[in-house]
């Protein structure tokens, strides 16, 4: 099936499903291949067109958020002079509608960790434990579902979770327990969605911003890692005085935390989260590449709105 993405509402591919949102997608040959709710899915973007398999068109459409305006999101939340250039740069960029079972199990191996070894464990956990996909004459593996976890508990030590292993198997064991219900959190709005995620063990502040994000559809949430924080260093908001210099030693309370999240969001709106994964994606390439843009000062001319 094709898809065309007009100019109001663009889809760039190899910006979305490279950008640490989702952890299964891989590059194969010219197409991007990965395992979405148990079916394999490819794609593969020439211009604007993208011809895919795997997906009805009303998935497709739902999984890369298609059905939202990005038009919208630009006008309602990239106003502010240090991000109204990133829908330029970056255009096509689109937050994902994952799986939440699954989007939450990746984030709580993305503690302390990189992209690319956040990757490599979800995919042993899926070699190890998922369902075996036949497809193309190509073998690939499903998420596995929680009670996968526990009928073969020990060789979650050959998938090298380290630390994250326990948890792994806690969260497995409450929602097979019926302790824990996640159709039940997607129901929430996002305080009470991002409340229930915080009691599981494992999972703080950015691990349930994320899982919010990236598969709850609560685009106010605003995860807060290293290169966001380091964001927030570069453009020394002068509202954030006190907090600048704490971030300065590279220090993140639950508290400081909280204050620039709910700071983003009155700056930025109700699609904050999505001004955070495209200020997240320029960082990621500032790093790769090396390259420092000149900080700025931002005055304190916000009105009590929270807009600029």
């Amino acid at each position: 099936m094709r898809y065309v993405a007009q100019p109001e509402n663009p889809l760039n591919l190899d910006l979305t499903l490279d950008s640490g949102q989702a952890f299964r997608w891989r590059k194969e040959g010219n197409f991007w291949a990965g395992v979405v709710r148990h079916k394999v899915c490819r794609v593969v973007q020439e211009g604007r067109t993208i011809t895919f398999a795997g997906f009805t068109m009303e998935e497709f459409v739902d999984y890369f958020g298609l059905n939202q305006s990005f038009r919208e999101i630009v006008e309602e939340s990239f106003g502010a002079e240090e991000v109204a250039h990133l829908p330029v740069t970056y255009s096509g960029l689109r937050i994902l509608n994952q799986e939440p079972y699954e989007c939450l199990v990746s984030f709580m191996l993305a503690t302390n960790t990189n992209i690319k070894r956040i990757k490599g464990m979800v995919e042993q956990i899926c070699l190890n434990y998922g369902d075996k996909i036949s497809d193309g004459g190509k073998t690939y593996f499903g998420f596995p579902p929680p009670e996968r976890f526990l009928e073969c508990s020990e060789r979650l030590k050959d998938c090298g979770l380290g630390f994250r292993e326990r948890r792994v198997r806690e969260l497995a064991t409450k929602i097979v327990d019926g302790k824990f219900h996640l159709e039940k959190v997607a129901s929430l709005d996002y305080p009470a969605a991002r409340e229930a995620l915080l009691e599981i063990n494992g999972v703080g502040p950015k691990v349930a911003d994320c899982v919010c994000l990236f598969s709850l559809r609560h685009y106010m949430s605003f995860p807060i890692d290293v290169h966001i924080s380091a964001w927030f260093r570069k453009q020394n908001y002068m509202e954030l005085g006190h907090v600048n210099a704490t971030l300065a030693n590279r220090k993140m309370s639950g508290k400081i935390y909280n204050l620039l999240a709910d700071f983003a969001r009155k700056r930025f709106g109700r699609f904050a989260g999505y001004v955070q994964q495209y200020i997240f994606v320029e960082e990621l390439f500032q790093s790769a590449s090396g390259t420092s843009p000149r900080s700025t000062v931002h005055p304190a001319t916000m009105n009590a709105d929270g807009k600029p």
